[in-house]
């Protein structure tokens, strides 16, 4: 399986002074200069570090949906089944850079198809969780009988910056985005409920 790539946002030493590069997933990885195995002479420099700023590098743990240390909880979804869940969801979609998702299913079989290279598919009984990345495609093929959460969390501190973002300029696919599912129905937001939802009027 091929590798995720993600960006490199920042450096940082650890606390035997070896090089760490801070990806924009919220994984960090170790960048070493040994030769003649390793050679990366520009980690070594100011200037060779802030010229790869911006670059990509190959995310192994992102590869494998490992969630970063650093994550806070943003929201938690409503229970969704294969009726109440937004459309989106159902559709192929991504998570934005920065956004993790956690799927746990409650009761029943929940299947998702994640576009990794290459292709795969999970089906997920009661009481199993899924870790879902940032910018990676994916879409929910619930039974009638599926119900499951969506936890949204965020790589902490903000990337990149020490001021929140505006979560409306973090990119990816309206179907993941927390703060436009109606908490009540579970509808895309702005002024898509469902018939009957409370908070829609």
């Amino acid at each position: 399986m091929a590798d995720v790539e993600r960006t490199i946002v920042g450096f940082h030493q650890d606390v035997e002074g070896n090089w760490v590069a801070d990806l924009d997933c919220g994984h960090r990885q170790h960048l070493y200069h040994r030769p003649p195995f390793q050679l990366r002479s520009w980690v070594l420099t100011e200037q060779g570090r802030s010229s790869r700023l911006g670059s990509a590098l190959s995310c192994r743990l992102c590869d494998r949906a490992e969630l970063p240390d650093r994550v806070r909880l943003l929201r938690t979804s409503p229970v969704w089944d294969r009726s109440s869940m937004p459309e989106g969801l159902g559709r192929r979609h991504r998570l934005p850079a920065g956004t993790w998702g956690l799927l746990t299913v409650i009761e029943g079989e929940l299947e998702v198809r994640l576009w990794t290279t290459p292709p795969t598919s999970q089906v997920l009984p009661a009481g199993a969780s899924l870790v879902l990345a940032p910018l990676v495609d994916h879409r929910v093929e619930g039974t009638r009988s599926a119900r499951f959460v969506l936890d949204f969390l965020s790589v902490e501190p903000p990337i990149g910056d020490e001021v929140e973002s505006d979560p409306e300029d973090l990119g990816g696919d309206p179907a993941c985005w927390a703060q436009l599912v109606c908490p009540g129905c579970g509808a895309m937001l702005p002024g898509m409920h469902r018939s009957g939802c409370e908070e829609g009027g």
